[in-house]
């Protein structure tokens, strides 16, 4: 990069290995894998459990169509429109440089489709077993989340049964046509519905 045909290579290298093309289809298959085979579901319940917080329908319908929708767009777009690197408006980088540059984006996407294939590969089983292991997900709860979904069942449970107690306290109390709660001269409000 310090040479004189330095700023010539960091272009070629900044074209074609880190935005563009390779970015695209990396992201793409990592949002389908997201939003398709782990689930937007299950990975909205990982973001529960990581920040209390269950995101809304938008974010499900994001990782599930609007993304890969959007992703794919802009990749076939860039695919049909592309265009040769140049540097400045002047210079046109030769043949073998464009071969370069177009391994460049090559030698980080290739990697998605031969790591599928060595997994359905080297797994012991059919391929369609593999296939059918490999997209699903395996994922074991940490113990001190297995201990935080305990307590939150339990606090669900408690909140259940004090709405019970109340619809049981309402249930004992006198009421007149009108809906209109009826106090009789011996209870008073706080005595209505016990025993």
């Amino acid at each position: 990069m310090c040479t004189h045909g330095g700023v010539y290579l960091f272009q070629l290298m900044d074209f074609y290995s880190c935005s563009g093309m390779a970015l695209l289809w990396v992201c793409f298959f990592q949002t389908v894998v997201i939003g398709w085979v782990f689930g937007a579901d299950k990975f909205s319940d990982c973001v529960e459990q990581m920040t209390g917080v269950r995101p809304n329908m938008f974010w499900i319908l994001c990782w599930k169509y609007f993304a890969p929708a959007i992703m794919f767009s802009v990749f076939m777009f860039y695919v049909m429109s592309y265009q040769a690197v140049t540097y400045g408006k002047d210079y046109i980088y030769p043949a073998w440089a464009e071969g370069l540059g177009l391994c460049l984006s090559f030698s980080s996407m290739i990697w998605v489709p031969v790591y599928a294939i060595y997994y359905l590969a080297t797994q012991p089983g059919t391929v369609l077993q593999n296939l059918r292991i490999g997209l699903t997900p395996n994922i074991t709860l940490r113990p001190e989340a297995r201990e935080a979904q305990k307590l939150q069942k339990k606090k669900l449970g408690d909140a259940v049964s004090m709405l019970n107690m109340i619809d049981k306290k309402k249930a004992g109390m006198k009421v007149s046509e009108s809906g209109v709660g009826l106090l009789n001269r011996n209870e008073s409000e706080f005595e209505l519905g016990q025993d």
